[in-house]
């Protein structure tokens, strides 16, 4: 085996099966290459890595219990392949094949573990507008909250005009934190919502992702859907457009 086709090897199963939150270890990779009838020691593992980076390609390395090393998403963020995955199934002219198909394509382009999370259901209502790239922070980590089952926090924006007459932010509840437990993200009337257990209201309600700022994921598990609705038998299916208001 070359050292070219060792390390193109390496760098496939680097793109495939990790990303920052599942590096892969030395003994990871070898074992993948075993099962292409491939083997690697850890001198000439080393050796493409090096080559690798040496040629362009930014493989991190991960510091915990034992070193490991990913591939972060190419081309798109998390964030940004979301929004283009949940874009596509809200777009009435693009059919169901094709839509399956573009999802497909971008998720390839991601970890095998996010092509999952991308892949996930996404109930859609209208056709959305396009959203500002200030969300891709906020989607990212509410997507986060809901896969680790946590809680998040948040202000809450108006916008408002001014004595100029010009369009202006003002926090809610003059910039006190929504605690909030997220379960989805859904379109709806023509705006992009996270759906959630109010913490302060005792009530599920919907927040308008661009108006959601400085959020962060808590330490603190979420409140079960089925406590949270006051339903054991509620499902997330029944949120409709009828339902999505601003709180």
């Amino acid at each position: 085996m070359s050292n070219t086709h060792r390390a193109f090897e390496i760098l496939k199963i680097l793109r495939i099966h990790s990303d920052e939150e599942h590096p892969l270890t030395f003994e990871d990779i070898r074992q993948k290459l075993i099962e292409k009838e491939l083997d690697l020691n850890r001198k000439t593992f080393y050796a493409d890595i090096a080559r690798l980076r040496e040629v362009g390609h930014t493989i991190h390395t991960a510091r915990s219990n034992n070193f490991g090393y990913y591939i972060q998403s190419e081309p798109f963020s998390f964030a940004q392949a979301k929004l283009l995955v949940d874009a596509i199934q809200s777009s009435r002219f693009i059919s169901k094949d094709m839509s399956n198909e573009l999802i497909d394509h971008i998720a390839s382009l991601t970890s095998t573990y996010q092509a999952g999370q991308l892949k996930s259901r996404l109930y859609v209502d209208e056709r959305s507008k396009t959203l500002n790239k200030s969300v891709y922070t906020t989607v990212d980590r509410i997507q986060n909250a809901i896969t680790k089952n946590k809680k998040i926090r948040f202000r809450y924006v108006d916008t408002v005009l001014n004595t100029k007459h010009e369009r202006d932010r003002r926090f809610r509840h003059e910039g006190a934190f929504y605690v909030v437990s997220p379960y989805m993200l859904v379109w709806g009337e023509d705006n992009y919502y996270c759906v959630g257990h109010h913490e302060q209201r005792d009530t599920l309600s919907n927040f308008r992702i661009d108006r959601m700022d400085n959020v962060v994921m808590m330490n603190e598990s979420r409140l079960p859907l089925s406590v949270a609705s006051k339903d054991p038998q509620f499902n997330l299916s029944k949120v409709r457009s009828k339902h999505l208001c601003d709180v």
